[in-house]
């Protein structure tokens, strides 16, 4: 074993070893997985430094930048500290957040980042609208050249009658139709290494109908299914299992 994996072995442990201590035992019901053997290194997954030549945006200015949304209204993207930015130029045009807390208090650490939110991912909506998904609150609107933003899910929003819980990735099929990652059922982004802890499958793709507020299972448990994309022609889409290292 070289002395990078065992680096990375011993702060893993460490980490599972506080988590466990820090959460009551009766809460987890933990399962044994295997993830399957990782590919080679090789072909177009041959290591490189293709990503060393590019050219750095606002650097120091932004935190924890998630997805990235790049179209005519410039670079928007979700950051840590509960703000979704609008970019042009090389620089920040607008902010928008979802919480009603004071910025100042949004440093993104672990005590306040589920009262401020977490932006993740990010769509065009329409012309004039991107939508938005926080891993908290909800659903978003988002009208740049307005600088408003709307509602378009509040959670806890139920669905079979339980409470969404940690929603991560969206995208559009049409102006009254999206489709998003539920990354589980029983943790939140708070505690989102849990769900790579126990090793249960509760995480879902879900549809939503903005005009009526319905919701519906596409599919259901999935290892902590993470971002999805939709096929240019939208009879079908992508979605990335983080937990069980695959994409469907």
């Amino acid at each position: 074993m070289n002395r990078k994996l065992l680096i990375l072995s011993f702060v893993v442990i460490i980490i599972a070893i506080i988590i466990f201590i820090i959460t009551p035992s009766s809460v987890f019901h933990c399962v044994r997985y295997e993830l399957p053997k990782p590919p080679k290194l090789e072909g177009i997954l041959a290591v490189n430094d293709i990503l060393t030549k590019a050219d750095y945006l606002l650097e120091h200015k932004i935190f924890g930048p998630e997805s990235v949304l790049v179209d005519k209204d410039g670079i928007t993207t979700g950051t840590q500290n509960a703000a979704v930015v609008n970019i042009k130029d090389g620089n920040i045009q607008k902010i928008f957040r979802f919480s009603s807390i004071d910025p100042d208090q949004c440093d993104g650490k672990f005590d306040t980042e589920a009262k401020c939110g977490r932006p993740l991912g990010l769509r065009r909506l329409n012309d004039e609208t991107i939508v938005a998904i926080d891993a908290y609150f909800g659903i978003f609107s988002i009208n740049l050249e307005k600088g408003q933003h709307m509602a378009i899910l509040k959670t806890p929003a139920k669905v079979n009658g339980e409470p969404l819980k940690f929603l991560n990735d969206i995208d559009v099929l049409n102006d009254d139709e999206l489709i998003f990652t539920e990354s589980s059922s029983k943790w939140d982004w708070h505690h989102f290494m849990n769900i790579l802890l126990e090793g249960i499958p509760n995480g879902r793709v879900l549809r939503l109908i903005p005009s009526t507020g319905k919701i519906e299972v596409i599919m259901d448990k999935l290892f902590f299914p993470n971002g999805i994309q939709l096929f240019p022609d939208k009879q079908s889409f992508l979605v990335a299992e983080t937990g069980a290292a695959r994409i469907k």
